[in-house]
C-alpha cells in the first residue's frame, strides 16, 4: 500500500474518531455545543468539500471533507432536534451569506476557486462562536475530538502535501487545522 494511501486511512480514522466522540460527548451532556456553528460547519463543510474536489480534482486529497460534512450533518442534526432556539449571531450569519454566495459563484457563474476561496475565509469567522464559548466556559467544548480533528487535519495536510498538484489545494486544510487546534490548546490549557 503507497504511502499516502496509509496516511489517508489513518486521517480518515483520527476523523471519524472525532466525530464519534464528540456525539458521544454530547449524548452523555459531557459539552454543550454552539448549535449555529454547527449548522453553519454543516454547510459550509458540504460546500467546502465540493468546491475542493472541483479545485483539486483528487478524491484521496476530498475524501476526508466529505466525511466530514456527512458527519457534521449527523451532528448537527442531534444538536438541533435537543437544544433550544436562539438567535443567530453576527458571525453566524455571515457564514450562512458567505455560504450561499459562494454556492452561486461556483454554480452560478463557475467561478470555483474564488467559491472556494470564500469558503476558506468562513471557516475561523463559523469557529468565533465555539472560541468564545470555550474561553467563557471551557467546560462547553471540553472534548478528546478536537485533538482529534487536528491530528486527522494534519494527516490530511500531509496527504495533500504527498500528492500534491497546486497552491490552491492547502489554504483551506490548513485554516481548518489552525482552527481546530486553537480550541484544543483551549480546552487543555483549561486542564
Amino acid at each position: 500500500m503507497a504511502l499516502a494511501s496509509m496516511i489517508l486511512i489513518a486521517a480518515i480514522a483520527f476523523s471519524i474518531a472525532a466525530y464519534v466522540q464528540y456525539f458521544r460527548d454530547i449524548k452523555n451532556g459531557v459539552i454543550v455545543p454552539n448549535r449555529w456553528s454547527w449548522l453553519i460547519w454543516s454547510v459550509a463543510t458540504a460546500v467546502e468539500a465540493l468546491t475542493y474536489e472541483a479545485v483539486s480534482d483528487d478524491w484521496m486529497k476530498s475524501i476526508v471533507f466529505f466525511i466530514a460534512a456527512i458527519s457534521c450533518f449527523g451532528i448537527t442534526v442531534r444538536i438541533w432536534s435537543e437544544a433550544t432556539w436562539k438567535k443567530p449571531d453576527w458571525t453566524e450569519v455571515v457564514c450562512v451569506i458567505a455560504s450561499g454566495f459562494a454556492l452561486l459563484l461556483w454554480l452560478q457563474f463557475q467561478l470555483t476557486l474564488w467559491a472556494h476561496l470564500l469558503m476558506v475565509l468562513a471557516v475561523p469567522v463559523a469557529f468565533v462562536p465555539t472560541w468564545k464559548s470555550a474561553i467563557g466556559n471551557p467546560n462547553n467544548e471540553r472534548s478528546r475530538a478536537w485533538g482529534w480533528w487536528s491530528i486527522g487535519d494534519l494527516l490530511t495536510l500531509i496527504v495533500i502535501l504527498v500528492r500534491f498538484d497546486k497552491v490552491e489545494e492547502l489554504p483551506f486544510i490548513l485554516v481548518e487545522f489552525a482552527c481546530h487546534a486553537v480550541v484544543w490548546q483551549m480546552q487543555r490549557k483549561e486542564k
